[in-house]
């Protein structure tokens, strides 16, 4: 069975790496392909599979070859399973055995591409998060130097349950189109006056507060579309009790010159609501002096005054969830029971906690534990009856008060509770599973004041503590009676380690193939001096409260490393599993400690097995980390119990584990439960197409063991291989366990046959997937009869072209395209059917622009099938009938413009001048362009430039001015100039637009 597992990748290899001819013979590709039938030769199943596997879909991979993109496909593991040349020559690969290896393995071979390898990596694990194709762009740098930029698509294939099988990744080159896109950007750039790159609202105000420009953001703050310049009235939408203060604003800027700084007032949006805005102002002064227009940057200041509005909660109120708190209680519990009292009626008290809050605020933070507590208290709001009161205690505590209530009312609103608090809460992207302990007072029988009733309510809840948790008890004096109290055991455990009291035994783990022993299960036992045998359900959950846990948990670790180590020395090569418990798990230096017991222990990582149990992923972040510091190590790591939990199918897909353990309720109502049957099969064939070893846990009967041997699960444990047992018990019992799986289940020779059919039938789906999924098309067409008939067609730009396969097989070309496309495109598919070899060809369907390269396929040296490779080129021709238009409209701009129109940087450098420069100055664009614009300015003129340069770059304002400028031919023109300051992102100013215009002459 390991052979098959470990070979699966190399069938699929072999697989794609033979091309049967029409005579049948077979065509060596890969060098190793012999090397691989040498090892299928060997054993005494699987031949025929073997050759069925070699002569099926033989020309897949030459297919894969010719697509003039890069393919790649990788398991659920990051593991490279298919590349093709295209991506072996971009990372020098192809001189090396690259399949089964991860990036960061590639890396180590390849260490010029660490870079690229690390990104993989990175976005891989994007790409599986959002479960759909993820788009990015890369700059990779060629062997040869040449820095190319590629498009990567990165689509995730998950089987029917949401499990990860492939991810399958199809990079293009689209260096040419990002060049292009450059070009346009910069194109435009040239006649873009004012760069809007402020989330405020900027504005510019005539003297009567009519609007002349308005930012992008207006629209979007305030959403007004359409802004008639000239004739909208900004003033109009300012709310009427904050009228006066704007206009008195506008007063003082405009009559008496004033700056006023800033105000803030209400705008009404569009929908007729108001918005709070911090509005600062600054005036724009003419030539003539007087203020030309009024600059205004405004700011979305709504949150702000609901914050300074905002009440601080009443002395009665929580903070948190806004239910009453503990004042409150005492003051409104007195006035219930004199109420009670006088009216001879009964009162019910329930104190609540709940379980495992501290838990989950450790780990998912106190945030998220905040939320729960306000989850909590509105679903008890809405439990409770219209005269019940619900009350915060303090931290994860709550009181309610069920006026007129006994017993029996009591008992149901309880159970209700619980019911309603069971359903997980969706918290920060969690399913948090709270639950709550509930302890029942009732008035008069336990108590007749306020902190009696309370105290005793107290009482019962932790009794229901110690029930379990999860349940409700009334308040009763006398506690039960146990063997061994929980405050004498936990006493008693501090001592276990010290005296030796705890051992470990071990559970043998056999593969359902083989019937080897393959591992064991550490399992521990405490053996009382004075009690004797302690059930572990006893005495690890005192453990887990008291913490004790963690100095148990470590010395299991070193006990079972330290056994494995000897049973090495004697040649018993096994891997030992340990259970950690969700405390140890979250510890900090968890995985520091893991590895530290193994350097001690001189015991191999991949000898270890860690179990942990769904509980661990309350927080998923952490134990993603977790999970891959140990993975780093190289433990091995199982999910136990797998099945029982809530999370399983959501998380496992990001775990990196490498075992799944079924849980023995599953596994004892085979042949009883139809749905346990169907539960087991699914998890075993999730598991395996997530390449996991599957584990039955509790084999009790030989029906269990044939059932799980026919469905593939790959090892078992229980009763019916063996107990667990001692060190001393499991050395001499091992013959006798191994002997388990031959009597008792089927026959090697159909369970090894069983194998080999499976693994042939997930080879072909992993093919097929690989053309179907990837980006572009395939097609193949044979000429029969005179006729091109295609053969083959698939990949995902068929389908948006508007087709499906059954469209185009078995047909040619005339009979899905029209008449003259189908015309134009047999002359090419002639062409290359007589041997001009790479023939290409452009065409559009259904609007999208494809470029279709074509390929020979030969036998006896004639051409017996072409293959066509298809790729959209649609956003290229966007692009570059944009960049056509683009150039077209700047240049009747440029042809036309009679103003004098410059870029000018910081430094007042010209950056850019438009053509009517030469026809009013007499300079060529070539002999201003990178030259000062202080050099052509009249000398007296040039310190009112530098004053108006300055006054910008300190305001971020625009400022006008009249200058003299020196002509070509040595006179000076005067000429009435504005600068306005374009801004950086981060406010700076980037540069100046000046436009200019000649004086008329008096």
């Amino acid at each position: 069975m390991k052979l098959l597992q470990s070979a699966r990748v190399e069938i699929l290899v072999h697989y794609l790496s033979s091309v049967k001819d029409q005579e049948g013979e077979i065509k060596e590709i890969m060098k190793n392909s012999n090397f691989f039938l040498d090892i299928f030769s060997q054993q005494s199943f699987g031949q025929a599979q073997l050759r069925d596997l070699q002569v099926s879909e033989q020309q897949i991979h030459i297919l894969i070859d010719l697509i003039p993109e890069i393919i790649v496909v990788k398991d659920e593991k990051g593991r490279y399973v298919l590349a093709n040349q295209m991506a072996l020559d971009l990372y020098e690969l192809r001189d090396l055995d690259y399949k089964g290896k991860t990036d960061i393995d590639l890396a180590i071979m390849k260490p010029k591409y660490q870079e690229s390898f690390d990104y993989n990596i990175k976005t891989d694990e994007l790409a599986w998060r959002k479960g759909s194709t993820l788009t990015v762009e890369k700059t990779v740098e060629r062997p040869d130097g040449e820095q190319q930029v590629w498009e990567v698509m990165k689509t995730p294939v998950f089987d029917e349950d949401g499990n990860r099988l492939r991810l399958i990744i199809v990079s293009r080159n689209v260096s040419e189109r990002k060049k292009a896109e450059t070009e346009l950007q910069l194109s435009e750039e040239k006649y873009r006056l004012i760069a809007d790159n402020m989330k405020d609202l900027i504005g510019m105000l005539d003297e009567n507060g009519k609007v002349r420009y308005v930012s992008p953001s207006f629209a979007r703050v305030l959403g007004y579309e359409t802004i008639q310049y000239g004739e909208f009235d900004f003033v109009s939408i300012v709310h009427r009790e904050d009228f006066p203060t704007v206009k008195k604003i506008f007063h003082n800027m405009i009559s008496e010159q004033k700056e006023l700084g800033k105000a803030e007032f209400r705008c009404r949006h569009s929908n007729g609501e108001y918005i709070w805005f911090e509005v600062n102002f600054s005036s724009v002064y003419g030539i003539d002096g007087d203020v030309d227009h009024i600059i205004i940057v405004a700011r979305d200041i709504s949150e702000r005054k609901i914050y300074e509005n905002h009440l601080q909660s009443m002395a009665y109120q929580d903070y948190l969830t806004g239910l009453p708190n503990r004042n409150m209680l005492y003051s409104l519990f007195s006035e219930q029971l004199s109420a009670a009292s006088s009216k001879s009626q009964s009162l019910a008290v329930l104190f609540l906690d709940l379980d495992r809050f501290k838990t989950i605020n450790d780990t998912l933070g106190h945030r998220t534990g905040d939320k729960l507590l306000q989850g909590v208290s509105e679903r008890l709001t809405n439990i409770i009856r219209k005269n019940d009161f619900v009350f915060r205690q303090g931290g994860d505590e709550f009181i309610i008060i069920l006026t007129e209530a006994n017993r029996s009312i009591a008992s149901k609103i309880a159970a209700r509770i619980l019911q309603v608090l069971s359903v997980p809460f969706r918290l920060n992207n969690h399913d948090v599973f709270s639950s709550t302990s509930i302890g029942i007072s009732l008035f008069p029988d336990h108590g007749e004041t306020v902190e009696k009733l309370i105290q005793n309510a107290d009482t019962a809840m932790y009794q229901a503590k110690k029930a379990g948790k999860n349940t409700f008890e009334f308040f009763y004096s006398k506690e039960r009676h146990s063997l061994i109290d929980p405050l004498t055991m936990e006493m008693d455990l501090h001592k276990a380690v010290e005296r030796d009291e705890l051992v470990l035994h071990y559970q043998p783990k056999v593969s359902l193939k083989s019937g080897k022993i393959v591992g064991a299960e550490a399992l521990i036992r405490w053996f009382h001096p004075q009690i004797g045998m302690i059930s572990p359900a006893e005495f690890i959950p005192i453990a887990e409260e008291t913490g004790l846990i963690l100095p148990i948990g470590e010395w299991a670790l070193y006990t079972a490393c330290r056994q494995v180590k000897e049973w090495m020395k004697k040649g018993l090569s096994i891997v030992i599993s340990v259970n950690i418990s969700t405390t140890q798990f979250v510890q900090s230096n968890f995985v520091t400690s893991i590895e530290r017991i193994l350097t001690e222990t001189q015991v191999e990582p991949q000898c270890l097995e860690i179990e942990i149990t769904e509980s661990v992923s309350a927080d998923i972040e952490h134990t993603i980390t977790t999970l891959h510091g140990l993975k780093k190590l190289g433990v091995r790591i199982s999910i136990d119990d797998f099945g029982t939990g809530f999370s399983s199918l959501n998380y496992l897909k990001q775990f990196p584990v490498d075992t799944l353990k079924i849980d023995q309720s599953f596994i004892r109502e085979l042949y009883k439960n139809p749905n346990d049957e169907t539960i087991v099969k699914t998890i075993i064939s999730m598991a395996h197409n997530l390449n996991l070893t599957v584990v039955a846990e509790g084999i009790e009967t030989k029906e269990q063991l044939v059932f799980l041997q026919q469905y593939f699960c790959d090892e078992g444990q229980g009763y019916l291989i063996s107990k667990p047992l001692s060190v001393g018990e499991l050395q001499a019992a091992i013959d006798k366990v191994e002997s388990i799986v031959e009597q008792n289940g089927i026959s090697q020779d159909k369970n090894e046959r069983q194998w080999a059919d499976e693994m042939l039938r997930k080879a072909r789906e992993d093919l097929n997937n690989t053309v179907r999924l990837q980006q572009g098309m395939i097609l193949k067409y044979k000429k029969i009869n005179n006729k091109f008939i295609h053969t083959l067609c698939d990949g995902e730009l068929l389908y948006r072209m508007g087709f499906i396969p059954n469209e185009v097989i078995g047909k040619e070309l005339s009979e899905f395209l029209p008449y003259e496309v189908a015309k134009e495109k047999t002359a090419f598919y002639e062409r290359a059917w007589n041997g001009d070899e790479r023939v290409t060809y452009e065409g559009e369907i259904n609007g999208i622009h494809y470029l279709e390269v074509f390929s020979q396929i030969k036998s006896g040296g004639k051409v017996v099938e072409v293959i066509g490779s298809c790729v959209d080129i649609t956003e290229r021709r966007k692009v570059e009938e944009a960049l056509r238009q683009t150039e077209y409209h700047y240049r009747l701009i440029s042809e036309n413009v009679t103003d004098l129109v410059r870029i000018v940087d910081k430094d007042l450098k010209l950056q850019y001048i438009s053509p009517s420069h030469e026809k009013v100055l007499g300079y060529t664009m070539e002999e201003l362009t990178g030259k000062s614009i202080e050099d052509y300015v009249h000398p007296v003129d040039l310190p009112g430039l530098q004053k108006l340069r300055e006054y910008m770059l300190t305001t971020g304002n625009a400022g006008h001015g009249q200058y003299r400028l020196l002509h070509k031919g040595g006179h000076w023109i005067s000429m009435e100039i504005g600068l306005t300051p374009v801004s950086h992102d981060d406010g700076n100013i980037k540069h100046f637009v000046s436009v200019g215009r000649p004086l008329k002459k008096n």
